[in-house]
């Protein structure tokens, strides 16, 4: 079994602070370019040529960034419920191999049962092999039920 498992909420939380900070990035875009209207409609400098392409490659800069911020957020989420899903496959695997384990020492159980039963028919041999069929199906049981959530999860 897994000692550390990923904490699913802190990591959802992660994505969604970063695709928070694409937010902010773009309300920073958004008032850069009020400044920019506004000094456009003020200032008839001929230097205003290279200060409009400066601040439109800004403008340009922040959008590309806040859109790469928001790819990353989704992809910690995204990558979050992978690990999440890979991990609980993983106990699912453990738990199908523990059941297999447990399964198979049970058949052997209820083999030998059946056959010291058959040798020597006895009262206490028979409740002994009865004890042992219902433990064979418990397992079997268990195995099935194992092997079904691997299956869901695979």
């Amino acid at each position: 079994m897994l000692n550390r498992r990923i904490n699913l909420q802190r990591e959802i939380n992660n994505g969604n602070r970063v695709r928070s900070e694409a937010g902010d990035l773009r309300d920073v875009r958004t008032d850069l370019r009020s400044y920019h209207g506004t000094l456009q409609s003020q200032w008839k400098a001929k230097e205003m040529t290279h200060i409009n392409n400066a601040i439109n490659n800004l403008l340009e800069s922040l959008s590309s960034a806040a859109t790469e911020l928001d790819s990353i957020g989704d992809d910690v989420i995204a990558a979050a419920h992978e690990v999440r899903r890979a991990e609980e496959l993983a106990i699912a695997k453990a738990e199908l191999a523990r059941a297999e384990a447990e399964h198979n020492r049970t058949r052997q159980l209820h083999e030998n049962a059946q056959r010291l039963y058959n040798a020597t028919p006895s009262p206490l041999l028979e409740m002994a092999l009865n004890q042992a069929r219902g433990k064979l199906s418990i397992a079997a049981d268990a195995h099935a039920t194992a092997l079904e959530r691997v299956r869901a999860l695979s």
